[in-house]
């Protein structure tokens, strides 16, 4: 099975996009949905952009909190589950994070307590999103800058788990489980043998840097060799659907940028 290339959208990227598109570098567009869909005009300029490339596209989202207690009182949930069907992404993801508290959005992916109510509460808001979805839905593992000591569930059997029992695939983030081995002394690899690999659809590459002490998940830098050596580490043991490069800041270093699209073609050709 072919592994498919694709990466996040953003404006300042249009220009590389469309060469890397046209010289077979990317084979589709991962779109944050919340960007677009809650306005007609947006929507319409979303559209026109999905048209003008081509491509398949997939849908990212950062809203839903699905490790919420309230989230069945979320009232964008349904329109947001209504816009995926009406547009037909050929996937479509969200992050194991609480980050709204009702209405109030905390721009911030959160960790959960891990126990085995929290648990239950993410697998029904998971089984809640995907009713009536037509596309896949894959979950996010997440990059935390602290760890909730009251867990009571390792963080790669809770992802597991959540992920059986809720019946969804894997968007598994590379740069992510990085960024937790450097903060907190996860072990990228067991993270990865723990999951069950047949859920696996996608993967996630990007760049980060430190600061103050930690490792941040930004999207600002090239993918470091530790992420490639994860790359090739999972690619031994599974055939992901797809793998997607994050950039979002730092963009007057193109050329990095377009060095990894090329590396990660060539890695998943192998």
């Amino acid at each position: 099975m072919a592994v498919h290339i694709g990466m996040s959208y953003h404006p300042e990227l249009h220009d590389l996009l469309w060469r890397a598109r046209e010289e077979g570098l990317v084979d589709f567009l991962e779109i944050q949905p919340e960007r677009y869909i809650y306005s007609h005009f947006e929507r319409g300029q979303m559209k026109r952009l999905l048209s003008d490339f081509g491509t398949p596209y997939c849908f990212h989202f950062a809203c839903n909190s699905l490790g919420s207690a309230d989230y069945r009182l979320d009232r964008n949930a349904r329109q947001r589950r209504d816009i995926v069907n009406r547009l037909a992404p050929r996937w479509c993801s969200d992050h194991m994070t609480s980050c709204r508290i009702g209405d109030f959005d905390l721009e911030k992916n959160l960790p959960l307590l891990r126990t085995d109510e929290t648990l239950q509460i993410l697998v029904e808001n998971i089984k809640l999103f995907q009713e009536g979805l037509a596309a896949p839905f894959l979950l996010e593992n997440i990059a935390t800058m602290w760890e909730l000591k009251r867990s009571t569930i390792a963080h790669d059997d809770f992802f597991a788990r959540a992920v059986e029992m809720a019946d969804c695939g894997i968007l598994l983030d590379l740069h992510n489980l990085y960024a937790d081995q450097l903060n907190h002394g996860l072990d990228p690899r067991a993270f990865i043998d723990r999951m069950p690999a047949h859920r696996i659809r996608q993967l996630h590459l990007a760049g980060g840097s430190s600061h103050d002490g930690y490792y941040y998940d930004g999207h600002d830098h090239e993918v470091p060799q530790v992420v490639f050596e994860l790359l090739e580490y999972l690619l031994a043991r599974v055939t992901p659907e797809a793998v997607i490069l994050e950039r979002e800041a730092r963009f007057k270093d193109l050329p990095r940028v377009w060095d990894d699209l090329v590396r990660i073609r060539r890695m998943c050709q192998r």
